[in-house]
């Protein structure tokens, strides 16, 4: 009876013995799988970049040029010729330089603004002798806040874009701003040349 009161006590002892080694098996999956699940979480660098599938793209750093359209001074702007004695000081530079794209028929030329007051007026794209009947001129506004940079599309007339498609390239074209109608400018003191080459898209 002892024997088999013994035999018992040490069945009891291993049950339990069993039982709690399975527990803690059981914690430390418990553990590692939990462990795991942290070791998933946080934002690396590919996720700290990443967005929706349909975001649109970052828009780039250059912008359209600005249509403003050909008012009544810049209908009748031009006749400009050079006046004698020393130039007055530019009010106005334009920045557009060596060979241009027109884009659908545009030219963008951009202009800054060196007076302390709003410079306004006109842009004329002249190819000389060429197109150069009444409405034959590539004309737009000049608007340019003070001491300010602006990109305007000049449209070029269909007499120029049709030269300029069956030329290729149109070399020595002439861009003319005028801001006349600025406060601060006086008749010629506000006028500046910058002679380009125009190159077609086709």
């Amino acid at each position: 009876m002892r024997g088999m009161g013994g035999g018992r006590k040490l069945l009891g002892l291993g049950l339990v013995i069993s039982l709690v080694a399975g527990i803690a098996a059981g914690c430390g999956a418990s553990s590692s799988s939990s462990g795991n699940r942290g070791a998933n979480k946080g934002c690396g660098n590919g996720c700290a970049n990443a967005g929706p599938a349909s975001a649109p793209a970052p828009p780039g750093s250059g912008s359209n040029p600005a249509q403003l359209g050909c008012h009544a001074y810049c209908k009748q702007a031009g006749g400009y010729g050079g006046g004698g004695g020393p130039s007055p000081p530019p009010t106005m530079k334009i920045l557009t330089s060596g060979a241009l794209t027109p884009v659908n028929g545009v030219v963008p030329v951009t202009i800054r603004c060196t007076l302390p007051a709003p410079c306004r007026g006109a842009i004329s794209i002249d190819l000389g002798t060429a197109c150069s009947s009444p409405g034959q001129v590539g004309r737009s506004d000049l608007a340019v806040s003070a001491n300010g940079t602006r990109t305007i599309g000049v449209p070029l007339s269909s007499c120029q874009q049709s030269r300029l498609r069956s030329r290729g390239q149109l070399k020595d074209v002439a861009i003319t701003a005028d801001s006349g109608q600025s406060p601060d400018c006086k008749q010629y003191d506000c006028v500046v040349f910058k002679a380009v080459t125009l190159r077609s898209s086709a």
